[in-house]
Order: C-alpha cells, then structure tokens, then sequence
C-alpha cells in the first residue's frame, strides 16, 4: 500500500509539475509574444516614416518642372544631347542630394522606362546598364508604372528600396529610386522603441545571387545562423551597422547552433526565444523581412530586456514548492489515513480475536437497545445464534425479573436505564436460556459516549448461576462449622471449668514440691485451653456474625487503667516498662462496649509484651477530629514486611515458628481486626523488623459520646 501511494504521489507530482512548467511556458510565450508585435510594429513604422520622407520628396523635389524637363530632353535624346541632360540633372539636384545623404537616404539613382542606369548620383560616371534581371524593384515601378517600396538584395549593398516612376503629362519617361540602409532603420527603430538593439541578417543564397564579386568582402557569417550573412560593422562604411555590443555577443553565442533559431529561421517564422546571461534575462525576437516578389531574404532580429521573465520562472518554482508541499501534506496525511484505517482494522481484527476468545459473554447495543454486536461465549451462555438477535432489542429476548414470572418494559431496565444516563452499571440479573431455563447472571456494563452522546453501551456477562448455588451451599457449611464450633466450645467450657477449679483448690491443698509443680502445668494448660476456645467461639461468633456489641456509658479512663494493671504483671516478668499516654483532648466518658474495648488492648498489649524482650510497651490514646486513636507500641522482633498485609488473617502468624515459641494460635489479631470492625473503627501496623512495631486502631466519637 505504501508502494501503491508512492507511485501515485510522484505520478500526481510529475502532472502537476508537467501542468504548471506548460503553464509557466503559455505565459512565457504569451509575453515573447508580444515582443513579436512590438517589433513588427516598430519596423513597419520605421520603414514607413523613410517611406513617407521618400513621398515627399518626390512630390517637392523630383516632380518639379525643370527636372521632369531635363530627365526628358535625356531619355529621349542621344548622344551628346542626353549627357548634356544627364549633366544638367546632376547640378539641379546634387544640393537636394547632399540633403538626402545627410538625412540617412543612401542614393538617388534615375532608370529610363526600358530599365538601364540613366544617372547615379553616388556614382555619376556609371550609367546605361541593364537592371531590370537584377533589380525587381526597377522593374515592376516600370512595367506597372506604380511606386515600389521593399527591401531589396542590390550588387553593391542591400537595403530598403523607394522606386517611383515619372511621367510628362501622360508620357511614361521612366523611373528614380532611393535607397536606406538598414543602420538608419535601426536607429529609427532605436528611436521608437528605446532599450533595445537590432541586427540585421541577410539569408547567405539570396546575397551571393546578387552581389558583384568584389562586393561579397562586405559581409560577414551570421552570428546566430550560418546561412545568414551581416554586413561587415568592422569596414567602418557609412552604411555599416554599429558594433554589437559584448552583452549582444553572449546572447548570440547563447543562440549559436540552438536548433529553435536554426528551424524557425530556415523557415521563415516570426518568433522569440528566452535567454539568460549574466546581464540578466533577455527577450531575442527574430521577425523575417520579405522582398518585394515575396521571398523571405532577411531577419531583423531585436534583444530586448525581459525582467518579466525571472518573475515567471519565480512564480513556477513558487508554484512547483507549493504543489510540491501540498502533495507531499496529502501523501503524508494519506499515508496517515492509511496507517490510521489499517491499525485500526488490525485493532478490530484483534479486538474480534479477543472478544471471540473471551470465556465471557459479550453484547454491544444501540440507542434503542437493539443488539449490534455478540461474540461466540454469549452463544455458548445464552444458547442464541448471533443472527437471532442481532437488531432486535435484548431486553425483550432474554432478560427477566425475579422468579421469571415479571416482565418490565425496557425503559424500566436498570442496564439499559443507567448507560442512557451515561453511567456504569454492575450487578447480577436474571437472563432466560433459549431452552428456557433461567441464569444468573454478573454484568459489567459500561455506555459508549461519542461527542458527548450516548451511542449505545457494551455489556460484559457471566453465568454465575453454578456459583450462586456454591455460594449458598458455602454459606450453609459456613453456619454447621459455626454452629459446631459454638457448641463444641461450650461443651468444652463446662468439663474445663471444673478442672480449672479443681486445679486451683489442689494448689491452696498440696504441700509437696513435685506435686505443685505439675499442678502448675496442668494450671498454665488449663489457662491457654480456656483462652483458645474462648478465641474459637468468639471467632465463630464474628464469622457467623452474631457477636453482639453492647453500647453502654463507661469510663475510658478506668478502662485503660485496669487493662495496663492487668497487663503490668506480665510486663514486669520480662522487665519491661508498660506505659499508658492519654491526650488532654480525650474525652473521660465514652459510650461503647467496654469489654470488647479491653479484649482488643489485652489482646494487642500481650502480643506487644510477648514478642518484646528488652526496650518498653507503650499504650496511647488520642483524639483526631471524629475519631479516637488507640497505639500500642513495643520495641520487639517486629514483623517483615511481606508478612504485613495478611497479619490480620485468620490463623496466620508473622513467623511460623511463633506459635511454638509464644504458644499462639493466629486468631487474636483476626478477632481484634472482627472486634474493631464490628465497633466502627479500623485496624493497622506499621513495623520494622528489629525495631519493633506499632498497632493502631480508631473507633468514631459519634459512637462513643462523651458523658460530662
């Protein structure tokens, strides 16, 4: 898929970039385009203005009377008559000649009706030749008798030819011509249109046709194409263009051998190129100059300045980045999206795996408590096929109330009640089997919110129903084992009671050493006899939850005095200081169950003494807001740290080898956790192996008001 999107990427890329470089070339050429129309009107205006200077001076000059005369008595006399002619002509006209050559106009050069030189002015001793062959323009002013203008390849140089034909009266006589160089075009078009520079190029076939021999030293290889020749700027003639300037010279070194400048030259399109040097970006427009039958002979090519350009190749990069950018977002948000829709389909692949493999059943519903959704184990409890249920409301198919009988409408149902409110729901209900038979059920539900909406819920359930009966089978054993254990207890209680009292009578009675001695065991046997099944029935009865706590006024103060002073003895067998702390704020009343406050501190100060053989025990009460704290503390063996969160549990010791080195049994720190609970409060340690450890438990004021 990566592969795909890539290939895709770089394909959308390549067109767009293939769209925008035709779009930055459209407009390219659009503007060279325009260079083309500025430099076919500049030329054509050019050419005109010399036109219409030739215009009038025919009309003011040529057309005058006397030379119309004199050119007559010429070409239709002979001999010594028509030199007279020819000379006379020469002086009427050499100072409107002179003027001429100073306004750019190379000749003036008369033609009889027949085609031969009557008279040049820039070379009066070469007349009488033939010109109608090598000069179309002669030819046509005189066989149509119509003014000619054009550019024109001529045997001594080339230039832009102005023919007129002359009559008298009716009488056709022949014709005069005057001819401009293309240097005075181009500062004519210089003058038009300023920064910009023009050469002219001659097509190499054309010129060799008609030039003289001696004349081809005048011209020079084009610099843009081989098949075009420049008049020679380095023979300093009048006529000879300027040099090109060295920026000129990079741009045709630039053009040299480009096959656009080749082809489009070769057959005669109008168009311009681009070019870049140093100097800057620069428009090279070439427009062909047509003679006067038609023929393509030259190219008047200009170079002009064309900042625009930089700015369109700015603005195609700057589009180019842009799209470059913008796919790149797309292909990395695509890839993304890809990503995103492939993990989240192998996420729901693997979530279909685990819901399909999870021992409990699952159901997902809609709004409207439609199912949607069921994996494999809710077939398994339930008996019904996934497309027996799916998109029909759950409730209506297998939920039902107490023994069966009831039937609440979905509104009423607390699942599906509590996840419209978007909160959780967890409890046991009652869900029918396909076959009829009904289940309990254990439900963990939970809604799914989506923007703040309820989209429906998720619920998870078990079949508890063999668990139930587990349960309530427990539950019955839990009672026979407590019912036996009160009983044996106070079956115990009776036979044990007179042996206790025997005992003590047989101690006031014997005198013998020996005898006394085992009396005293059989009395210290008696004593733990006694207090372990007072443990065990007491257990029971907090197992069982039938050990009632009394409340009744008593003074917290004497309380903790007589259980320390019932303790101290077996303190001070081990010479260990018992202290007793109460803070001011404690109140001296209470309400509560006095005894089972002082079964708890027996309980807990013996232990402290107990494992306790050097250092003291201390005994605290406090007062904290609602609550009355009670320490005991004791700087003995203390209790490991893994063994701190079941020191509480029923026969579990912190040491297994306690109960034969203290004789105990296990139950006094789970009867006292019992006790306390039982009276409201909480139970803890904190201890450090070798330091020691502290007990603490908190009973409630409100439980145990003071008493003033």
């Amino acid at each position: 898929m990566r592969l795909v999107c890539t290939i895709l990427f770089l394909l959308t890329w390549g067109l767009s970039a293939a769209f925008l470089y035709k779009h930055w070339g459209d407009e390219q050429q659009k503007r060279l385009n325009e260079n083309n129309v500025v430099l076919a009107t500049t030329y054509r205006a050019s050419v005109a203005m010399y036109r219409l200077s030739t215009e009038i001076l025919f009309a003011e000059v040529i057309q005058r009377p006397e030379v119309i005369a004199s050119f007559a008595e010429g070409v239709l006399g002979n001999g010594k008559n028509r030199d007279l002619a020819r000379g006379r002509l020469y002086r009427l006209l050499s100072p409107a000649y002179t003027n001429l050559k100073q306004r750019g106009i190379q000749q003036l050069h008369f033609h009889t009706a027949d085609g031969h030189s009557f008279l040049r002015f820039h070379a009066p001793d070469k007349f009488g030749d033939a010109l109608f062959e090598v000069r179309p323009s002669v030819r046509l002013a005189n066989e149509q008798k119509r003014a000619v203008f054009g550019f024109e390849n001529g045997r001594m140089n080339s230039g832009f030819r102005y023919v007129f034909p002359l009559f008298r009266e009716t009488q056709h006589l022949g014709s005069v011509e005057t001819s401009i160089t293309f240097r005075k075009i181009s500062e004519a078009m210089a003058e038009i249109n300023p920064g910009c520079e023009y050469l002219l190029v001659l097509r190499k076939s054309d010129v060799a046709r008609a030039l003289f021999k001696e004349q081809r030293a005048l011209y020079d290889t084009s610099p843009v194409h081989d098949d075009f020749l420049v008049e020679d700027p380095q023979l300093h003639l009048p006529s000879s263009p300027p040099p090109l300037t060295a920026t000129v010279q990079a741009l045709n070194a630039r053009l040299k051998d480009d096959p656009r400048v080749l082809s489009g030259m070769l057959n005669g399109q109008t168009f311009s190129l681009p070019v870049s040097s140093a100097s800057g970006d620069w428009s090279v427009t070439f427009e062909p100059i047509n003679d006067l039958l038609g023929a393509n002979v030259a190219y008047v090519i200009s170079y002009a300045k064309a900042p625009y350009l930089a700015d369109l190749r700015h603005d195609f990069l700057l589009n180019l980045a842009f799209a470059t950018l913008t796919l790149g977002g797309l292909f990395w948000l695509t890839l993304r999206l890809l990503t995103s829709h492939a993990t989240l389909r192998h996420e729901k692949q693997h979530l279909q795996i685990i819901t399909d493999t999870i021992a409990d059943g699952l159901f997902v519903m809609d709004q409207q408590g439609h199912l949607v959704q069921v994996n494999p184990a809710f077939t398994d409890i339930l008996g019904y096929q996934a497309d027996e249920v799916i998109g029909k409301v759950g409730h209506n198919i297998f939920h039902v109330h107490g023994d069966g009988s009831a039937c609440f409408p979905l509104v009423q149902c607390p699942i599906f009640s509590a996840t419209q409110k978007g909160q959780d729901y967890f409890g046991e209900e009652i869900f029918r089997h396909k076959n009829g038979h009904l289940l309990t059920v254990e439900l963990s539900c939970k809604p799914i919110i989506n923007n703040a909406l309820i989209d429906g819920s998720v619920t998870a359930l078990r079949d508890i129903t063999e668990r139930k009966a587990n349960e309530e089978r427990l539950r019955e054993t839990d009672r026979l084992k407590n019912e036996f254990l009160a009983n044996v207890s106070h079956e115990f209680r009776t036979p044990l009671t007179v042996i206790m009292a025997a005992v003590e009578h047989l101690q006031d009675i014997v005198k013998d050493l020996e005898h006394r001695k085992l009396l005293e065991i059989v009395d210290q046997a008696s004593q733990r006899l006694h207090k372990l099944i007072n443990e065990i029935l007491d257990f029971s009865k907090i197992e069982a939850k039938k050990l009632v706590i009394y409340k009744a006024r008593f003074n917290l103060s004497n309380c903790l005095n007589e259980v320390v002073a019932l303790m101290n003895p077996k303190a001070q067998q081990k010479n260990l200081p018992l202290k007793l702390f109460v803070a001011p704020e404690v109140p001296e009343f209470v309400e509560g169950d006095q005894y089972r406050l002082g079964q708890v501190l027996i309980n807990l100060i013996g232990n402290a003494i107990k494992f306790t053989d050097e250092g003291e025990v201390r005994v605290s009460v406090q007062r904290q807001d609602n609550l009355l704290e009670f320490a005991i503390s004791d700087t003995g063996i203390g209790i490991p740290e893994s063994k701190l969160a079941t020191i509480f549990e029923t026969f579990i010791q912190a040491d297994g080898s306690s109960t034969r080195r203290y004789n105990g049994t296990g139950l006094g720190l789970s009867i006292c956790r019992g006790l306390v609970e039982l009276m409201g409060g909480r139970v803890k340690v904190i201890s450090q192996v070798g330091q020691g450890s502290v007990f603490t438990f908190t009973l409630p004021v409100e439980n145990h008001a003071s008493v003033s």
